[in-house]
């Protein structure tokens, strides 16, 4: 009762236009009022009977007003929790049905025929009915049990109604509001009956003011991770204190003999001073990795991260590992990484609609993007996101560099055995017939040099011109593996040569931008492609560009 008046001062001076406060404060007044009242009363029958005058008028009061405070805290706080505010403003009957609970609860207690207290369930109520009207208290009883489960019912549906319209924010105030009553929502049908202490109902509803107070004053979202983990922290703190405690007083004054000496909780005052902090830090850590997980520490998690990319020999192994650290420790649905293009190259759960996402960055370029799907995070751990996105990005970049490089050799390899298939074809069909014939024609023209008529002459002229042939086929090969003008001219002025070079057909324009330095096989490769192309441009085409 005590919680529930200072939390009710308190929202009253701070929030004077929350109806809630005022409520709360008008629940905890009444619930007061009647413990008084009712304390009183039972002195006056029971401790020292006579010495109160009205003693049974005086306790009947008071368990009235107890019962009512009690609805007024279970039953209104609920409807109008957390703005005060009725959820159906435009619906009047949820008020009137929980006035009329409230309403029936005071006849029913006023018209018992014994007070609804075990203490003096002996005395006859000075304002009940008769025996022979029992049936109709009973009745009365049951009616008001009825309301109060109706109204009750009315509270928790509005409860619902606000939490599907409602925002993250109220969302979360009316998940705490909600743990906080669970408790006294289940005492609530069986509070009247001598099962059930007052004691037991309040601190059954000790959580609920702590909860209102928190939902009315605070105006963002509540880190409930954060608070779960810094209580299980505290708790563990507080038992290895007490622990540390116990062991140093009866450890020491057992090996020293001197069990209870005064000097001893100096002692051990001295050993838990000391080992406070590294206890409190190493039970944190804990708490965290245990409520949190294993991503709860940016710096060791930054730190983790760096050794396992400085270790890494498989990027892309990495990434995806990454990404699922990132997913388990965070509590998130899926985490992926896209590429510059667009390419998702590591996910883990189903890429889709993003929730949050960063810019993966290397040497002052973008190289990507990380992105998540999930249950919205903290500042810190969306920070850590950031962070880790920066080592991240180099990973990207290096895994980029190593695709380009892998599609390079490839498209070496393709070029080599290209200009492997047009050697032996040249050499096949160009030099090898030339070479064949001209052997023929040698061979016939030794067989034939006793012949008369013969011009010898022109026939070795004829055989000359043939050799000159195969030398210009080997010339024009010996040319084909590395154009001269490519060691001679570079890749630009070589591909202009090569379009001035080109005989009839349209005027050629080589526009070759700037490129970093290309291998001797890539050169080689783009000059025949180039060559190619010329070529059937001059073949096919008769229009100038």
């Amino acid at each position: 009762m005590g919680v529930y008046l200072t939390v009710a001062l308190l929202l009253c001076v701070a929030r004077p236009q929350a109806r809630v406060g005022w409520v709360l404060l008008t629940g905890a007044v009444l619930w007061g009022m009647g413990e008084g009242a009712l304390a009183l009363g039972i002195h006056g029958l029971v401790a020292d009977p006579g010495s109160v005058p009205g003693a049974a008028w005086v306790g009947v009061l008071g368990t009235s007003l107890r019962g009512l405070g009690w609805l007024v805290l279970v039953l209104v706080v609920p409807l109008l929790f957390p703005d005060g505010r009725p959820p159906w403003p435009q619906r009047r009957w949820p008020g009137w049905l929980v006035l009329a609970a409230l309403t029936t609860f005071v006849v029913a207690t006023l018209v018992a025929p014994r007070p609804l207290e075990s203490t003096l369930m002996r005395f006859d109520s000075p304002t009940g009915m008769p025996d022979s009207l029992r049936d109709l208290g009973d009745a009365v009883a049951v009616l008001a049990i009825a309301l109060a489960v109706g109204a009750l019912g009315v509270a928790i549906a509005g409860l619902v109604h606000r939490w599907r319209s409602g925002d993250p924010l109220l969302r979360q105030q009316l998940t705490w509001f909600g743990a906080a009553s669970a408790l006294p929502v289940v005492l609530l049908p069986v509070m009247g009956t001598s099962f059930v202490e007052p004691w037991m109902f309040g601190v059954a509803t000790l959580p609920v003011p702590v909860a209102i107070a928190f939902a009315v004053l605070q105006r963002r979202l509540y880190d409930v991770q954060v608070v779960v983990s810094r209580t299980v922290t505290w708790v563990l703190v507080s038992a290895a204190v007490a622990l540390l405690y116990a062991v140093t007083v009866g450890g020491v004054g057992a090996l020293v003999g001197q069990q209870g000496a005064p000097w001893l909780g100096y002692l051990a005052a001295g050993v838990v001073a000391v080992s406070f902090a590294p206890l409190h830090a190493t039970l944190r850590r804990g708490a965290n990795r245990m409520v949190l997980g294993r991503w709860s520490e940016p710096a060791d998690a930054l730190a983790a991260t760096g050794l396992r990319l400085k270790d890494a020999a498989d990027a892309p192994a990495l990434l995806v590992t990454l990404v699922e650290e990132a997913a388990d420790g965070l509590g998130l649905d899926a985490v992926w990484i896209t590429d510059a293009d667009g390419v998702v190259i590591a996910a883990h759960g189903a890429p889709g609609q993003a929730t949050g996402g960063t810019a993966l960055m290397a040497y002052g370029e973008g190289v990507g993007r990380l992105d998540w799907r999930g249950a919205p995070l903290r500042d810190a751990q969306v920070r850590l996101l950031h962070d880790v996105s920066g080592q991240i990005g180099a990973v990207v970049h290096g895994s980029a560099l190593l695709r380009s490089l892998g599609a390079a050799r490839e498209g070496l390899v393709r070029a080599r055995e290209e200009e492997r298939r047009r050697l032996r074809r040249d050499l096949h069909d160009g030099l090898g017939p030339e070479l064949a014939a001209l052997t023929m024609r040698v061979d016939t023209l030794r067989n034939r040099r006793h012949e008369e008529g013969i011009d010898l002459d022109a026939e070795l002229v004829g055989v000359r011109g043939a050799i000159q042939s195969a030398v210009a086929s080997v010339r024009r090969i010996v040319e084909g593996l590395r154009p001269p003008a490519l060691d001679d001219l570079g890749i630009a002025a070589a591909l202009e040569q090569l379009a001035d070079g080109l005989p009839g057909g349209p005027v050629i324009t080589v526009d070759v931008d700037p490129v970093h330095v290309l291998p001797a096989a890539a050169e080689v490769a783009v000059y025949r492609v180039a060559q190619e192309a010329l070529t059937n441009v001059v073949r096919h085409s008769g229009a100038t560009r």
